[in-house]
């Protein structure tokens, strides 16, 4: 071999060689990157660590806790509609559709509540029409959580000496409760159901709904009001409801196959959002079951339904199926910016005095985690509309203000009173100082913190300074409310999510026989756009597809069952005729209703469905329904004679989306008052946004 080809074999072998330990050195970093960014820290005695200059208190909640020993080293669960199980001694309007559910000394009560629709709320509340599972001795003294999953909870219940009576299994969308009695002897109080014998089971009946009681226990049926089941072999109780002989064929088909956990997984496409939900049963991981879907899952999907039970939240349609189903929502678009290319000179100069006048009006006096975060928010929109127009250097007070504010609210000073945040190592949870609308009980979370996210969002974006001091500390705030991963060790997956019914529920601890709520929809899906915001400044893909599931759904759910936009409520099961409004303002587990928790007035009540305005309000943008909507509100809206003018910034902007400029004169939105989270720059700004695209 020549010397010249010697030398070029040598130089190719180190050139590969060299690249070969590139390759891995880049490996290497990146491998350690991704680890440092996606697995989270804890020091030894399980407090989450936050890099960087912030910093928060310890704190330990003071409520006892009902659940088993081995939960209580988890992040527990708040928000669910059976957290009265965890925070009192039993569970209280747990609404697992088709069935509703109370407990108390009496024993476990069972329902399959009437639709009633009232002029202002329609309801399907337990109160009486139940029937009652009780010890045959005594009275149930006690209960707690012993097991969980996305869609399924256990509940064992006890004797007023601690001995365990038995435990039962709800299922959300499932037409079984599973109960292990450990007692032989088990009493059935009919209530206002009808106790009767059928084909060697005993049944429970009222109106067209029969709940099933299959066991191989034997029964005694002393009246119609009450019986006795009775097994030395303490077997499986599993009560089923079917509606007519076709229905109880397929109950009683798959009655055997008891369901232990659903857990919900979800992808995105280019189009969709679907979410795979993954049944595991005791026996056999290829069983198969009936399970029912809402309005909200089949509107937009296909499936061969066999029957069907109304519900407070419209018709449940069941099918089968083994080990999984899968359901898809349509993909809602997300916007970092409303883009207005087309502002007019007249346009721009308006909105550079607005931001030059509210550059030095604008304060965070309030000192709590809901209005100070308003408060927060607002000044980062106007920071994004200067930045939009090409004035940024008009805001540089807010932007120095904000960001003081902010570092303020991210470390913690012994004594300090108020704007400060604290983790709660019993419930694994940070709850911000001062509380407000009972967060220290986890109640509204994501419709405070979302705020922050969305501040620091903005000013992170240009700030790489205070990304690196705080972002971490930001991810803890996030992670509260809208934790991405299973496996976090200092907050639970995702708290505030209802991963059947696909919206978020705002009580945390819910202890009412009405069930957990949620009011402003719009805060919950600014929750998850301003999760999406922060999760493209930490450039977590994670993060990301979570936040852009969670807001789609959400939406889903919103048009449903808040906002009615379904082109035929009446055939899903929603929004029956004796209801008088167009749409709903405030949902509980066992009812809705056109109220507030703080006003009856119109402008409240819608208004509540739309703040805040920002680039992850354009979902709110259907023409046929908000021109639906200001027919039905207009005499109110534009109405000023009766010297109640709040909430019409808000409602005046949601009407602009097909009004536009038309909406209001220049001179009405200049004096109109605001919203406290509200500013006059971005009243403005949406109005000329909407208006320059007719």
């Amino acid at each position: 071999m020549k010397d010249s080809e010697k030398r070029k074999n040598i130089i190719q072998l180190t050139l590969f060689l060299l690249a070969l330990v590139v390759a891995t050195l880049l490996l290497i970093y990146f491998s350690n990157r991704n680890s440092d960014k996606y697995i989270f820290k804890i020091d030894s005695n399980s407090i989450p660590i936050a890099k960087g200059n912030s910093s928060f208190a310890l704190y330990e909640h003071t409520t006892e806790l009902n659940v088993s020993r081995n939960l209580l080293n988890n992040p527990i669960p708040t928000n669910r509609i059976w957290s009265s199980a965890v925070f009192s001694k039993f569970i209280t309007g747990g609404y697992f559709l088709p069935y509703a559910i109370n407990s108390n000394t009496e024993g476990l009560h069972i329902g399959i509540p009437t639709i009633i629709a009232n002029e202002k709320n329609v309801t399907g509340l337990i109160g009486g029409e139940y029937l009652t599972i009780k010890p045959i001795n005594g009275e149930i003294s006690s209960s707690e959580v012993i097991e969980y999953s996305d869609l399924t909870v256990k509940i064992r219940f006890y004797t007023d000496n601690s001995e365990i009576v038995f435990d039962a299994t709800f299922i959300q969308g499932s037409p079984y409760i599973f109960i292990h009695p450990n007692t032989d002897e088990l009493i059935i109080e009919g209530g206002v159901y009808r106790l009767q014998e059928e084909e060697k089971r005993l049944v429970a009946k009222r109106d067209d709904n029969t709940i099933g009681f299959f066991t191989d226990a034997n029964f005694v049926i002393e009246s119609d009001k009450k019986a006795v089941i009775s097994s030395s072999n303490r077997d499986l109780i599993t009560l089923g409801i079917y509606t007519d002989d076709d229905s109880e064929k397929i109950v009683k088909e798959y009655v055997d196959n008891e369901i232990i956990s659903i857990y919900a997984k979800p992808t995105l496409t280019l189009t969709t959002t679907n979410l795979t939900y993954d049944f595991t049963y005791a026996k056999d991981s290829e069983e198969e079951t009936v399970w029912g879907l809402l309005p909200h899952h089949y509107i937009n999907n296909s499936y061969d339904f066999k029957f069907e039970i109304p519900t407070i939240r419209g018709i449940q349609k069941y099918t089968t199926l083994n080990n999984q189903l899968v359901v898809s929502f349509p993909k809602s678009q997300l916007y970092t910016e409303l883009k207005n290319s087309t502002l007019t000179e007249k346009q721009i100069i308006l909105l550079k005095s607005m931001i030059e006048l509210e550059n030095e009006s604008t304060n965070f006096e309030p000192e709590s985690t809901y209005f100070g975060g308003k408060k927060l928010a607002r000044a980062a929109r106007i920071i994004q509309i200067s930045r939009e127009i090409g004035a940024e250097n008009l805001s540089d007070n807010i932007r120095e203000k904000l960001t003081r504010e902010l570092v303020n609210w991210f470390t913690y000073t012994e004594n300090e009173e108020g704007k400060y945040f604290k983790y709660d190592t019993k419930l694994k949870g940070l709850i911000g100082e001062k509380t407000e609308f009972g967060s220290e009980n986890y109640n509204d979370h994501h419709f405070h913190y979302a705020y922050f996210l969305y501040a620091a969002s903005v000013i992170a974006k240009e700030n790489p300074d205070f990304l690196n001091e705080y972002g971490d500390f930001i991810d803890l705030i996030a992670r509260d409310f809208a934790s991405w991963k299973r496996d976090d060790p200092s907050f639970p997956y995702v708290r505030v999510y209802d991963w059947y019914e696909n919206h978020s529920w705002a009580s945390g601890f819910q202890k009412e026989l009405d069930g957990n709520n949620q009011e402003s929809t719009s805060e919950a899906i600014n929750a998850w756009y301003s999760l999406w915001m922060w999760s493209l400044v930490r450039k977590n893909e994670e993060m990301k597809d979570m936040a852009e599931f969670l807001y789609s759904s959400e939406i889903q759910s919103t048009r449903t069952y808040w906002l009615n936009r379904n082109e035929d409520p009446i055939s899903l099961g929603l929004f029956p005729k004796g209801f008088k409004y167009p749409k709903a303002s405030l949902v509980w587990g066992g009812k809705y209703e056109y109220s507030t928790f703080f006003s009856q007035d119109n402008l409240a009540i819608d208004g509540i469905q739309y703040l805040p305005l920002t680039p992850g309000s354009v979902y709110l943008k259907d023409d046929t329904y908000v021109l639906r909507d200001k027919g039905f509100i207009s005499d109110r809206l534009f109405n000023s004679s009766s010297g109640q003018d709040s909430w019409k910034d808000i409602n005046l902007m949601y009407y602009a989306t097909i009004d536009g400029l038309e909406i209001s004169s220049i001179e009405n939105l200049l004096t109109v008052p605001l919203d406290d989270g509200n500013s006059r720059t971005n009243l403005l700004y949406w109005i000329f946004y909407w208006g320059n695209m007719k």
